[in-house]
């Protein structure tokens, strides 16, 4: 469940880019009863890759890429929440500050 109440799919082939293990992953019997968000995803133009961990070569903010938006991660405590341990990748801080819009904090 994402900070706005919403379950997200992640992309297939993409929940590594995430987290480090399957050990996050529980079983809600009414999870039909949860709204359902966008997927958890990002486009780069025409092709579509899952959601990264990234921070800026010049920055120690840590964001998810959630399709055209970069959310900031807004502490230590949110990454351990939401169980975000998987290695962050490390991008071109243009690229991440100009080729994504600012979208809400992930709290």
């Amino acid at each position: 469940m994402d900070p706005d109440g919403y379950r997200r799919w992640i992309v297939s082939g993409y929940y590594f880019d995430l987290f480090s293990s399957w050990d996050g992953i529980r079983t809600i019997p009414d999870l039909h009863c949860m709204r359902a968000g966008a997927d958890l995803m990002t486009a780069f133009g025409t092709e579509v890759m899952g959601s990264f961990l990234v921070k800026g070569h010049l920055t120690a903010h840590v964001y998810i890429t959630d399709g055209p938006y970069r959310r900031w991660i807004t502490s230590e405590e949110t990454r351990k929440k939401y169980q975000f341990n998987a290695p962050i990748q490390v991008w071109d801080q243009n690229v991440l500050m100009h080729g994504y819009l600012p979208g809400p904090d992930w709290t």
